[in-house]
């Protein structure tokens, strides 16, 4: 047997809504997650030696106004290079008026329900409550009132990618576990869908306003899924496949000694079993034979720790001009997120309604420079980005990468995000969760108050 591990063809129909009241037993749904797409981190190169760098700021987005000229540039969907000086307006503003959002309409979120999303450093707290920590007494009757309100239906804790990467970096087995237990207890193993699959959509729906309507529409999928593997994109079912290599689950299934209902009650246990091994990781000894076998969880930390050096390189090219700072740096750094995270889904996005380039797409915005801010995460990363670039003295680390991209993902879709009080004053400051209309806060026990857990009136 093997665990489906791909994703799925790139149209067709979601299978069945998840049920809210599951508690662990089953696997979410089966269907089809939207254009089949690579998932994998990319790595990040921003700058080229001779200092051409960050693409969309000449040429393309500099011809459509979208943003003013920038001494690092790098071409969108081909590369095109130039060492043409360009005149800074370094007297421009940011602040300008912010526009409506183009939700998309074929990312469903669950509704009846809240969904509250823990950074890594609550789940730590709520952890060591359940594993019976002293230091945390303080916090015991909020971990027991989150827990009936997971009981009664009311709430939903979900995890994100970021956090299954957080966790990898533990090397404590016995800590991992116990984050195991408090994900499995109050989270029940449910996810949000890959932020790729997230920006997948809401390219969808930008360039549905901009272009028409894609002819192959991209599957409606649900934000709020079950399983590791769907936190990545992926199907996550399991198949049992013959000696050929051909998929025999059906004929397995239905010729199984103890009946399907026998096998269905097995392939649960095993996914459920395999969604908490992931967590708790291998013992010594099984990581020593499963590396032997080609296992390195390090390679999923890389891109991470090669875009934290790429914005700490960004912010050291900063420093040689200050004039950036106060100027238009969102301009800058909206051109590098366009790059580095939505320019190979933006060019699929407008090949499939025989869109070439950039420009023609951008030719039919009635506001070009602020199309891409009515993407909900885009907004988000872009003016957190931003926020930071604009203080000359911080420092990037991995775990600002992992943030801001838990928090790109959840803000626009979840209703409260409790977060490390740096991102909680960074969203509070850039005013995202006024636009996004999200409770943010960054104390776990501020969660108990009945507006913030009981589940929304419909």
């Amino acid at each position: 047997m093997v665990f489906r591990g791909f994703m799925p063809r790139p149209h067709g129909s979601v299978a069945r809504a998840i049920d809210l009241r599951h508690r662990g037993e089953g696997l979410g749904h089966r269907g089809d997650t939207g254009r089949k797409a690579d998932l994998a981190p990319r790595h990040y190169r921003i700058f080229a030696a001779d200092e051409c760098a960050t693409a969309l700021t000449l040429r393309v987005l500099r011809q459509h106004k979208v943003v003013t000229g920038h001494p690092f540039c790098h071409s969108v969907w081909s590369v095109t290079r130039t060492t043409s000086k360009i005149q800074m307006n370094t007297n421009a503003s940011d602040k300008e008026q912010h526009h409506p959002y183009s939700w998309p309409t074929t990312l469903r979120r669950p509704t009846g329900v809240r969904l509250v999303y823990l950074d890594l450093n609550h789940w730590v707290t709520v952890a060591k409550v359940l594993a019976g920590h002293r230091d945390v007494d303080w916090c015991r009757d909020v971990v027991r009132q989150l827990a009936s309100s997971v009981e009664q239906g009311q709430t939903v804790f979900p995890i994100s990618l970021p956090i299954y990467v957080e966790i990898l970096k533990i090397r404590n087995r016995r800590r991992r576990s116990d984050l195991r237990h408090a994900i499995e207890h109050l989270g029940r193993f449910f996810v949000i869908t890959s932020r790729h699959v997230i920006v997948t959509h809401e390219v969808e729906a930008l360039i549905d306003t901009l272009a028409g309507l894609n002819p192959e529409p991209v599957n409606a999928m649900d934000y709020l899924d079950w399983g590791a593997l769907r936190a990545v994109g992926m199907d996550g079912s399991l198949q049992v496949l013959n000696a050929r290599g051909e998929e025999v689950t059906s004929d397995v299934r239905e010729r199984f000694a103890d009946g399907p209902g026998e096998f269905d009650r097995i392939v649960k246990e095993a996914i459920l079993d395999l969604n908490r091994r992931i967590l708790d990781g291998p013992s010594e000894k099984d990581e020593a034979k499963f590396r032997a076998q080609g296992y390195r969880p390090e390679r999923v930390l890389k891109p991470y720790e090669d875009e934290a050096a790429a914005e700490h390189e960004f912010a050291r090219r900063l420093d040689q001009d200050s004039r950036w700072r106060r100027g238009r740096l969102r301009d800058v750094v909206s051109a590098r997120e366009v790059t580095f995270h939505i320019n190979t889904i933006l060019k699929a996005a407008a090949s499939a309604r025989g869109i070439a380039t950039l420009d023609d797409l951008l030719r039919s915005a009635p506001e070009p420079r602020r199309a891409f801010d009515t993407m909900p995460s885009f907004d988000v990363s872009v003016s957190l980005k931003t926020a930071i670039h604009r203080n000359p003295h911080h420092r990037w680390t991995n775990n600002h990468v992992h943030d801001i991209n838990a928090v790109a993902s959840t803000l626009p879709y979840c209703d409260v995000v409790v977060t490390d009080r740096e991102m909680a004053a960074l969203v509070r400051r850039t005013k995202l969760d006024e636009r996004l209309d999200t409770t943010v806060l960054h104390r776990l026990e501020d969660l108990t108050s009945e507006q913030t857990i009981a589940a929304p009136q419909t």
